[in-house]
């Protein structure tokens, strides 16, 4: 059995509000009170909704912020969205304030100029992320800021003791493995929602 860490991102985007003032954390949640932020989030997990519906309230009893949670069926819908309106010229408060985000829909929305960035590491939580694990690269791109992690989880492969004693210890050796044995190791399409999270995974070690 071998399990490999991934984080969840969040990104914040270029068409959403102004980036984060210079002038203190203070001074952010004063200009934050009473407006509304949309967080576009994959709502295929009724857990995560319940806990995403937790933090709306919590939001709005302890800042005074309006937090909108829209439900993804896959967030490459957002990423189109804001696309779509970076196209019809609309430069800034665009629908998408914060997106949950993979790896691949973050290097498309980084490519296309599309997100703020340097603003993660002004979180006043950063100091919690564990910074050993590759929280400041994202599908090999440097994320600089722009996204931060939000929650974590990993990945667990499976193997047969009796056929496999000895399980591979990485993914060079599951690669070895599977040349070695053709159509006795299975992984997710790469379609499939945990296919970005595996690949991403093989490619930070």
């Amino acid at each position: 059995m071998r399990r490999v860490r991934f984080c969840a991102f969040l990104t914040g985007l270029l068409l959403a509000a102004p980036a984060l003032a210079a002038d203190g954390w203070q001074a952010i949640q004063q200009q934050a009170k009473g407006q509304t932020v949309w967080f576009n989030a994959w709502g295929g997990d009724p857990a995560v909704n319940r806990y995403l519906d937790w933090v709306s309230g919590e939001m709005k009893t302890h800042y005074a912020i309006t937090l909108k949670i829209v439900h993804l069926a896959d967030a490459a819908d957002a990423v189109k969205r804001i696309q779509t309106e970076r196209a019809a010229g609309r430069n800034s408060r665009g629908s998408v304030d914060l997106l949950w985000v993979n790896g691949e829909n973050f290097r498309t929305l980084k490519e296309a100029n599309l997100l703020e960035t340097g603003w993660a590491q002004a979180l006043p939580n950063w100091r919690y992320v564990d910074t050993r694990q590759p929280v400041t690269e994202d599908f090999a791109i440097p994320t600089e800021g722009a996204e931060s992690p939000w929650g974590g989880a990993q990945l667990t492969f499976i193997a047969r003791e009796a056929s496999t004693p000895t399980p591979p210890a990485d993914p060079q050796a599951l690669l070895a493995y599977a040349r070695q044995h053709p159509g006795k190791v299975s992984y997710p399409r790469r379609l499939t929602l945990p296919a970005p999270r595996f690949w991403n995974s093989c490619s930070s070690r």
